[in-house]
């Protein structure tokens, strides 16, 4: 059991985002990745594939409200709770966020600031610039994180 503290947005698993301040306890298993600013949580939602989401709900069944759907090549966050109508989430901007993948698939390594952005285990980036080499973080601290540099520690390349 891990326990994080989310100053303003989480997303937890690959698909739930918590949008407000809150202490989170859940498996050493399910990933959760922290952010300042909502900006943020999209970008790091963007840089992921539409087939990494459940697909939306069908026409009737009910869609959570802070979930993100895989929708085509797109990825869309519900922004109210319902149930699905007939329309399409391009037709319901109160309903549905849509967001188009980036299509680099990993984020620039950037110098982390604190725990809230540092990197874990598991994390790919490219390092120094995008399409240079992309990077693995193999290592952490006792907390999981890591905030060395690729190729300083804890970082293999792949």
């Amino acid at each position: 059991m891990k326990q994080i503290l989310s100053m303003n947005f989480a997303v937890i698993g690959n698909d739930w985002i918590l949008d407000h301040p809150s202490t989170i306890f859940t498996n050493d298993d399910i990933p959760v990745e922290t952010f300042a600013t909502e900006e943020e949580c999209n970008y790091h939602i963007s840089q992921k594939e539409p087939s990494d989401f459940p697909l939306l709900p069908d026409i009737g069944e009910w869609c959570e409200m802070n979930k993100v759907y895989a929708y085509g090549e797109k990825m869309v966050k519900c922004l109210q709770p319902h149930n699905r109508m007939h329309f399409t989430p391009e037709e319901t901007p109160a309903l549905f966020l849509i967001i188009e993948p980036t299509g680099t698939g990993y984020p620039v390594w950037v110098q982390p600031t604190g725990a809230h952005d540092s990197y874990r285990v598991g994390d790919i980036v490219w390092y120094p610039t995008q399409d240079s080499q992309l990077w693995e973080c193999t290592a952490g601290d006792a907390s999981g994180y890591n905030s060395w540099a690729p190729g300083v520690y804890g970082w293999t390349k792949i």
